[in-house]
């Protein structure tokens, strides 16, 4: 006797694929990296054909730091203050360490700061070497400083417009 064909209609077995979902979605929620993203306000040097924005009868410097293995490197750039006057800005502020010195940057930028109060821009130039961690410190120091205002302390804009560049050689 020959067997008959019997169709049997089976449903579709979901426990396998049910396992796998209740044993995946918990390790892929635990593995998950959750980051916090931050954003860091810079500009970078760009050539324009306009009027300058800058004010004009008013003594303003641009700041210059160049971050190297040894330390930091402070001169100062103007296009109305005298090239003697704009030397005796520069300071060397050296390594504290394998970290740059930040607060020695704040007091260095303070002095400028004082002299020529219009000033706000500040051009970071970090070496190759520079971590991100350390560009941040410094550009937050140049940022604001600490003063006295009515007997209480506050934070005073120092030199909030940071320029990161780099050197062409």
């Amino acid at each position: 006797m020959a067997r008959v064909k019997v169709n049997k209609v089976e449903d579709l077995n979901l426990i396998p694929l049910m396992n796998l979902f209740v044993t995946m979605i918990p390790l892929l929620l635990l593995t998950a990296a959750f980051y916090h993203i931050g954003m860091v306000s810079v500009s970078v040097p760009t050539q324009s054909t306009g009027e300058s924005s800058v004010e004009t009868g008013k003594a303003s410097v641009t700041v210059n730091v160049k971050a190297d293995p040894k330390g930091l490197t402070i001169t100062a750039s103007s296009g109305t203050i005298s090239p003697d006057e704009l030397k005796a800005l520069d300071a060397f502020i050296p390594k504290k360490g394998n970290m740059h010195d930040a607060k020695a940057l704040t007091a260095a930028l303070e002095r400028i700061k004082r002299k020529y109060e219009q000033s706000d821009t500040m051009m970071l130039v970090p070496h190759k070497t520079t971590s991100y961690n350390q560009m941040i410190k410094l550009m937050d120091a140049a940022r604001t400083m600490k003063a006295s205002v009515g007997g209480k302390m506050r934070k005073l804009p120092l030199f909030p417009v940071v320029v990161v560049t780099s050197l062409v050689e």
